[in-house]
Parts: C-alpha cells; structure tokens; sequence
C-alpha cells in the first residue's frame, strides 16, 4: 500500500476502536492477535488466515502479483 493511501485510511478510522498496521517483518505475531484481517487474496496470506482461524476481509487481485 502507497504510504499516502496508509495514512489517508489511518485519518479514517481515527476515533474508531481500529489498528491499522503495515506489513512487516513480525505480520504472524500482528495476526495472530488481530480481530479482523483485511487482505489482499495471495495464496499464503489465505493460508495463514486459516491456519490462525481468523475471520477475514479478502480483497481480491486484479492481476497476478509482480
């Protein structure tokens, strides 16, 4: 995600009881305590939010990733 679109959807969910974090290096240890995911559809990312049983908002992709 653009570093503008991160903090436009930061300003949006301001006053709301929402974390919006980026992608890094510990994404497990953010997942596994989320409430909701929201994602794009890769095939891994698929894999964990089942593996950790979480409920899921999935985007999916427009075309193949790069």
């Amino acid at each position: 995600m653009a570093q503008s679109q991160f903090q436009l959807l930061t300003r949006k969910v301001a006053g709301l009881p929402v974390v919006v974090t980026p992608t890094g290096p510990d994404a497990i240890h953010l997942l596994k305590r989320a409430d909701l995911v929201v994602s794009m559809g890769g095939y891994n990312t698929i894999g964990e939010i089942l593996r950790f049983r979480k409920e899921a908002i999935v985007v999916p992709r427009s075309a193949p990733s790069v």
